[in-house]
Formats: C-alpha cells, sequence, structure tokens
C-alpha cells in the first residue's frame, strides 16, 4: 500500500518539477537570434556574442518572467540589461 502510494505521488509530482516556468523555448531562441544578428560584426568572436545574447536574454527573463511585460518596457530598462552582460563580449 505504501508503495502504491509512493508511486502515485511521485507520478503527479515529476510532470509538475519538469514543467518549464518563464518565457516558451521558442521566444528565448527568437530573443538570442536576433540578438546574434544584431551584434555580430566582422573579426568579433562569434562565441562571445553567442555567450552575451545568452546572458541578455536570461536577464530580461529573470525581470520579466512574462514575456508580454516586455511590451510595456521601456528601451532603458532594456539597455540596463544589454550593459549588465557588456563584460562578456570586451573581455
Amino acid at each position: 500500500m505504501k508503495r502504491t502510494l509512493l508511486c502515485l505521488l511521485l507520478m503527479i509530482a515529476l510532470p509538475a518539477c519538469t514543467k518549464s516556468k518563464g518565457w516558451p523555448q521558442a521566444e528565448r531562441d527568437k530573443m538570442t537570434g536576433a540578438c546574434e544578428a544584431k551584434a555580430s560584426n566582422p573579426g568579433m568572436d562569434p562565441a562571445k556574442i553567442k555567450n552575451y545574447c545568452a546572458c541578455f536574454q536570461q536577464d530580461l527573463e529573470k525581470k520579466f518572467p512574462d514575456i508580454n511585460q516586455l511590451k510595456t518596457v521601456d528601451d532603458k530598462e532594456v539597455a540596463k540589461s544589454a550593459q549588465e552582460c557588456m563584460h562578456l563580449i570586451i573581455k
């Protein structure tokens, strides 16, 4: 009986643990792809650009867990996130 109850609890709990919070993966990919396209310049290290854009996206997602919030954010807030990750390109 205890074993059955434990199995039932795990079946209920595990899917809840694997559900991702925050932005849908497609939106994450869209944001980082757009960032990489804008940041890419001849002579720049593509790996640094990729790291910068991942940092930028993650910072925005942390500040605005609902991607729809970005529609109401002014450019200064977005620039703060960009600035916080700039060290990844400059180093």
